[in-house]
Protein backbone atom coordinates (compact mmCIF):
# COMPACT_ATOMS: atom_id res chain seq x y z
CA UNK A 1 0.00 0.00 0.00
CA UNK A 2 1.23 3.74 -0.65
CA UNK A 3 1.70 5.68 2.23
CA UNK A 4 0.11 9.02 3.01
CA UNK A 5 3.15 10.79 1.14
CA UNK A 6 2.49 8.76 -2.05
CA UNK A 7 -1.21 9.32 -2.43
CA UNK A 8 -0.90 12.84 -1.26
CA UNK A 9 1.39 13.29 -4.26
CA UNK A 10 -1.07 11.12 -6.08
CA UNK A 11 -3.21 13.17 -5.07
CA UNK A 12 -1.52 16.30 -6.32
CA UNK A 13 -0.63 14.83 -9.55
CA UNK A 14 -4.05 13.95 -10.57
CA UNK A 15 -5.21 17.23 -9.30
CA UNK A 16 -2.57 19.02 -10.96
CA UNK A 17 -3.56 16.75 -13.95
CA UNK A 18 -7.16 17.91 -13.56
CA UNK A 19 -5.87 21.51 -13.73
CA UNK A 20 -4.09 20.97 -17.02
CA UNK A 21 -7.12 19.33 -18.33
CA UNK A 22 -9.49 22.13 -17.09
CA UNK A 23 -6.91 24.44 -18.48
CA UNK A 24 -6.63 23.17 -21.61
CA UNK A 25 -10.21 22.83 -21.70
CA UNK A 26 -11.00 26.30 -21.20
CA UNK A 27 -8.43 27.32 -23.94
CA UNK A 28 -10.25 25.09 -26.38
CA UNK A 29 -13.45 26.71 -25.34
CA UNK A 30 -12.00 30.30 -25.50
CA UNK A 31 -10.91 29.47 -28.94
CA UNK A 32 -14.27 28.30 -29.75
CA UNK A 33 -15.52 31.33 -28.37
CA UNK A 34 -13.09 32.91 -30.29
CA UNK A 35 -13.68 31.48 -33.57
CA UNK A 36 -17.21 32.08 -33.23
CA UNK A 37 -17.19 35.51 -32.32
CA UNK A 38 -14.82 35.87 -35.51
CA UNK A 39 -17.44 34.50 -38.10
CA UNK A 40 -20.04 36.95 -35.90
CA UNK A 41 -18.09 39.67 -36.82
CA UNK A 42 -16.84 38.91 -40.36
CA UNK A 43 -20.91 37.89 -40.63
CA UNK A 44 -21.90 41.26 -38.84
CA UNK A 45 -19.42 42.98 -41.29
CA UNK A 46 -20.77 41.22 -44.58
CA UNK A 47 -23.87 42.79 -43.27
CA UNK A 48 -22.61 46.36 -42.93
CA UNK A 49 -20.88 46.26 -46.20
CA UNK A 50 -24.36 45.02 -47.75
CA UNK A 51 -26.29 47.70 -46.18
CA UNK A 52 -23.69 50.71 -47.15
CA UNK A 53 -23.52 48.93 -50.97
CA UNK A 54 -27.71 49.32 -50.70
CA UNK A 55 -27.62 52.80 -49.47
CA UNK A 56 -25.22 53.75 -52.32
CA UNK A 57 -27.48 52.33 -54.74
CA UNK A 58 -30.50 54.29 -53.28
CA UNK A 59 -28.46 57.21 -52.83
CA UNK A 60 -27.69 57.06 -56.61
CA UNK A 61 -31.76 56.01 -57.23
CA UNK A 62 -32.51 59.02 -55.47
CA UNK A 63 -30.07 61.36 -56.90
CA UNK A 64 -31.43 60.34 -60.52
CA UNK A 65 -34.68 60.91 -59.67
CA UNK A 66 -34.41 64.07 -58.19
CA UNK A 67 -32.50 65.00 -61.72
CA UNK A 68 -35.09 63.82 -63.68
CA UNK A 69 -37.97 65.48 -61.32
CA UNK A 70 -35.60 68.68 -61.98
CA UNK A 71 -35.37 68.39 -66.00
CA UNK A 72 -38.99 68.00 -65.26
CA UNK A 73 -40.26 70.95 -63.30
CA UNK A 74 -37.44 73.04 -65.43
CA UNK A 75 -39.71 71.85 -68.62
CA UNK A 76 -43.06 72.60 -67.12
CA UNK A 77 -41.63 75.89 -66.07
CA UNK A 78 -40.80 76.63 -69.70
CA UNK A 79 -44.08 75.29 -70.48
CA UNK A 80 -45.80 77.81 -68.11
CA UNK A 81 -43.64 80.81 -69.35
CA UNK A 82 -45.01 80.19 -73.03
CA UNK A 83 -48.77 79.50 -71.90
CA UNK A 84 -48.46 83.13 -70.11
CA UNK A 85 -46.72 84.70 -73.37
CA UNK A 86 -49.97 83.49 -75.76
CA UNK A 87 -52.24 84.54 -73.09
CA UNK A 88 -51.12 87.45 -72.62
CA UNK A 89 -51.29 87.69 -76.44
CA UNK A 90 -55.15 86.19 -76.90
CA UNK A 91 -55.56 89.25 -74.61
CA UNK A 92 -54.30 91.53 -76.25
CA UNK A 93 -55.88 90.40 -79.28
CA UNK A 94 -59.30 90.14 -77.57
CA UNK A 95 -58.90 94.06 -76.42
CA UNK A 96 -58.24 95.00 -80.22
CA UNK A 97 -61.42 93.11 -80.67
CA UNK A 98 -63.50 94.30 -78.41
CA UNK A 99 -62.27 97.87 -79.73
CA UNK A 100 -62.92 97.12 -82.94
CA UNK A 101 -66.33 96.03 -81.93
CA UNK A 102 -67.03 98.72 -80.21
CA UNK A 103 -66.19 100.82 -83.26
CA UNK A 104 -68.03 99.00 -85.12
CA UNK A 105 -71.25 99.37 -82.94
CA UNK A 106 -70.77 103.36 -83.15
CA UNK A 107 -70.30 103.40 -86.79
CA UNK A 108 -73.74 101.16 -86.90
CA UNK A 109 -75.46 103.36 -84.68
CA UNK A 110 -74.63 106.78 -87.21
CA UNK A 111 -75.58 104.23 -89.65
CA UNK A 112 -78.83 103.57 -87.90
CA UNK A 113 -79.16 106.82 -87.27
CA UNK A 114 -78.92 108.15 -90.69
CA UNK A 115 -80.50 105.61 -91.65
CA UNK A 116 -83.41 107.09 -89.74
CA UNK A 117 -82.95 110.62 -91.30
CA UNK A 118 -83.10 109.01 -94.67
CA UNK A 119 -86.28 107.56 -93.98
CA UNK A 120 -88.12 110.50 -92.63
CA UNK A 121 -86.60 112.72 -95.60
CA UNK A 122 -88.02 110.19 -97.66
CA UNK A 123 -91.44 110.24 -95.77
CA UNK A 124 -91.11 113.87 -96.11
CA UNK A 125 -90.43 113.85 -99.82
CA UNK A 126 -92.67 110.91 -100.57
CA UNK A 127 -95.97 113.42 -98.62
CA UNK A 128 -94.86 116.55 -101.21
CA UNK A 129 -94.34 114.15 -103.80
CA UNK A 130 -98.03 113.25 -102.68
CA UNK A 131 -99.06 116.56 -102.50
CA UNK A 132 -97.32 117.84 -105.96
CA UNK A 133 -99.68 114.78 -107.44
CA UNK A 134 -102.66 115.97 -105.60
CA UNK A 135 -102.08 119.48 -107.00
CA UNK A 136 -101.17 118.44 -110.67
CA UNK A 137 -104.45 116.25 -110.58
CA UNK A 138 -106.70 119.52 -109.95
Amino acid sequence: MATAEEQLRAFLDALAKDEAARAWLRDILRDEELRTLALRIEDLAGAQRRTEEALVAFEEAAEARFARIETVLEALTEAQRRTEERVGRVEEQLALLAEAQRRTEERVGRVEEQLALLAEAQRRTEERVGRVEEQLAL
